[in-house]
């Protein structure tokens, strides 16, 4: 919505990627796909966005655009979104064979959100996660894995302020509880 430059119709899309390999992987991905639709739509946050799902990034894409919904505008952290964006520049073309103007909306993230070196990572979260007791959480440093680590870390404080949630604290810990089970299994 606000970058006019696009000349896009803005519909927020949430794709939410779920597949046998990644969903049996609970460590990195502890929720299923209807799990983290149900906690998003319950959050308040995502009041216009409409959710969609694939197996991988190639079929998510696929059912954008079966609904009509090109060019597309991805929003995705440095770390995926020039993936994203050549999957729609190679596969995705009108039907005379010409290229679609897709757009990138590069999201910030601090680079110790993003996975490297594992331990480095994890010594960075942790001192970020103990820096933030009673603080709210900057939202370039927001993860996945920063999510987790502070499950695993038991600071369920931190983990709402990092999901969204800390206004709604039943449901943050309800969310806690559930990561907390599933990445023990």
């Amino acid at each position: 919505d606000k970058n006019k430059k696009l000349g896009l119709e803005a519909i927020p899309i949430v794709l939410v990627i779920g597949g046998s390999k990644s969903d049996n992987d609970k460590k990195r991905n502890p929720l299923s796909v209807t799990e983290r639709i149900q906690f998003m739509k319950a959050s308040g946050n995502a009041n216009r966005a409409t959710f969609m799902e694939g197996t991988n990034a190639f079929k998510a894409l696929e059912a954008i655009r079966e609904k009509g919904f090109e060019p597309i505008a991805v929003a995705a952290g440095s770390d995926r979104i020039d993936a994203y964006i050549e999957i729609l520049d190679k596969y995705f073309k009108t039907p005379d064979g010409q290229n679609i103007p897709h757009s990138k909306i590069v999201l910030t993230r601090d680079e110790d959100a993003v996975e490297t070196n594992k331990e480095a990572k994890q010594i960075s979260m942790d001192q970020l996660l103990s820096a933030a007791k009673g603080k709210e959480i900057d939202i370039k440093n927001v993860s996945g894995s920063l999510a987790r680590r502070a499950v695993e870390l038991g600071y369920e404080d931190e983990f709402a302020s990092i999901v969204g949630l800390s206004d709604k604290p039943v449901l943050a810990k309800k969310l806690f509880s559930l990561i907390s089970k599933a990445i023990k299994e």
